[in-house]
């Protein structure tokens, strides 16, 4: 029930899924990021501060009527003060105007003028199409929803006319390739109808299996097996360097392929691995990841010609960049010391930026020596990561398109979760390092 706008039903496997599709019907455009505006009557304060605290930290620009702003600011919640309508300013008409605000949380305070700023500053959020949450618990619920990171190209559609009559069973592997763990689902013998939501709801390391993704494995015209990865967000990715590995052995060990030399379809291309193996399990795999692809068309990257150490300013931060493509798109930054760069902050500000239209995987990179590098990620879809087989494969052949690391010799990649072992030849990039299977379960949907 909404308590503005009427009754809706939003059908979902979680309640985060639920209520997303409940705000979606009642007309709500929901972002995940942007401008929230905040005026609540006295009694509200204290209550909305937590609130408020969760926005900010999901990364919202906030804005509160002048006492709000004081009291947010004190419990260090960065916060703007715009005036009020009866002051006789129209700061607040303005900023909704101005399409910066995203949602606006207004509780009427008493009083006849308090009362007339609450209307008309409603009525102007209902013509701008600005959702005017009337109540600090639906704006909890809201930050719920955005937390859990549904949207509309990852929520499950539902048949309310052929809606199941039991529980499905699906089997699981939870596998890890240098600490970058995700969730494996066999799919030659079960079927999985919907692995955006699934993904969104799985990989929460607080109500789910908790991965960085999630990876179908199945049958291919092409090779041995394909595999399909979904990220935390629900969007798909075209392929991974640690789930490659972890694939290949988990076809080995289930005696799906019983051979130590298996190819693997992923994003339409097929990629060779070498197992290494030791009484009948595999304690490590080499991957040929093909050519890295340099040409910006390929990435891609909005600019003309390749993008290599070219230097790159946003958001008042200056870069040098290197795009390239090794079947998605990956953008490499050196600098002197990985450990000091704030990845939380510039990983976001570059993977998002308009010139990658389809985003991109952002390693920032520092060389140690001739053979060994160390790394961070910031990956699409997820966040920082403790390791990725493909931007650790996009540092080695940056760094060697560069000169800045030899060709055709092995080259250490130290990363938070482990080490891996990259070589950039002749015939690509190869791709060496561990595949851990960490438990096996079964889960109820």
């Amino acid at each position: 029930e909404m308590k503005s706008t009427g009754e809706v039903l939003g059908i979902g496997r979680t309640l985060e899924e639920a209520m997303y599709k409940a705000l979606l019907s009642a007309g709500y455009k929901l972002a995940d990021h942007g401008g929230l505006l905040v005026t609540v009557q006295d009694r509200d304060k204290p209550e909305v501060v937590a609130t408020a605290r969760r926005f900010y930290r999901l990364g919202f620009k906030l804005y509160a009527t002048a006492g709000t702003a004081r009291l947010l600011n004190r419990r260090g919640i960065k916060t703007a003060s715009v005036g009020k309508l009866h002051e006789g300013r129209r700061d607040i008409l303005d900023l909704l105007e101005s399409g910066k605000i995203n949602y606006v949380i207004s509780t009427s305070s008493s009083g006849q003028l308090p009362q007339k700023d609450s209307v008309d500053m409603r009525r102007k959020a209902v013509t701008s199409r600005i959702a005017c949450l009337t109540s600090i618990d639906t704006a909890n619920v809201l930050a719920d929803v955005i937390e859990s990171r549904y949207s509309e190209n990852n929520m499950e559609l539902i048949d309310i006319a052929r809606l199941p009559s039991a529980k499905q069973s699906l089997r699981f592997i939870k596998m890890r390739g240098s600490g970058s763990d995700d969730i494996y689902f066999d799919c030659f013998d079960q079927n999985i109808e919907s692995p955006e939501s699934l993904a969104v709801r799985l990989t929460s390391r607080s109500h789910g299996i908790g991965g960085d993704c999630i990876v179908l494995i199945g049958p291919s015209a092409h090779a041995d097996a394909a595999m399909r990865i979904f990220h935390a967000d629900g969007s798909p990715e075209e392929v991974g360097g640690n789930a490659l590995r972890c694939v290949a052995k988990y076809l080995y060990e289930s005696g799906r392929v019983a051979k130590t030399h298996i190819s693997i379809e992923s994003g339409g291309r097929v990629r060779d691995t070498e197992l290494f193996v030791l009484d009948d399990k595999v304690f490590s795999v080499t991957v040929d990841m093909g050519q890295p692809d340099f040409r910006a068309a390929s990435v891609p990257v909005r600019r003309a010609g390749p993008v290599i150490d070219q230097p790159f300013s946003t958001g008042g931060h200056d870069f040098r960049i290197t795009c390239l493509s090794l079947g998605n798109p990956q953008c490499v930054v050196f600098v002197p010391d990985v450990d000091a760069i704030e990845i939380g902050l510039l990983g976001p500000l570059l993977a998002n930026n308009s010139i990658f239209p389809q985003r991109a995987h952002i390693s920032f990179a520092t060389l140690v020596d001739f053979s060994t590098i160390r790394m961070r990620i910031w990956e699409r879809g997820i966040g920082e990561t403790l390791a990725s087989g493909d931007g650790a494969c996009a540092v080695v052949a940056a760094a060697v398109e560069q000169g800045l690391s030899p060709f055709d010799q092995d080259i250490l990649v130290r990363q938070k979760g482990g080490d891996l072992i990259v070589r950039r030849n002749q015939s690509g990039v190869l791709l060496t390092g561990d595949a851990i299977t960490d438990f096996e379960g079964m889960i109820e949907l």
